[in-house]
């Protein structure tokens, strides 16, 4: 996995209010890096309450260049108040020896 093309940043491009209620959170990866990524979001005071963070949401590849796949899901949050973690492919970051801290590190 190259993490080095791994790309997310909040309060930009890849994280923005698309209309009162929907944000579009987009990632960039490696070209053919990841098979799927799922982003599990929800609002951090309701963390035990809902338990969002049990359920993943799909993100859709919206693009792909020479180098990089781009990444992007719809989400809404009521309280406009957000807590989210990208998840890249456990079982394929297992083989290359990583594990969740590693990419949290380089984002």
């Amino acid at each position: 996995m190259n993490t080095a093309a791994i790309y997310h940043r909040t309060e930009s491009e890849y994280a923005y209010l698309y209309t009162n209620e929907l944000m579009h959170v987009r990632l960039r990866t490696a070209r053919a890096d990841c098979k799927n990524v799922s982003l599990v979001h929800g609002d951090p005071y309701e963390l035990e309450k809902k338990r969002w963070y049990k359920q993943p949401s799909a993100m859709r590849k919206t693009l792909s260049t020479d180098l990089y796949d781009y990444w992007e899901v719809d989400v809404t949050a009521p309280y406009h108040r957000l807590s989210m973690r990208l998840w890249l492919r456990p079982d394929k970051m297992a083989q290359y020896g990583l594990i969740p801290d590693d990419i949290s590190s380089v984002l």
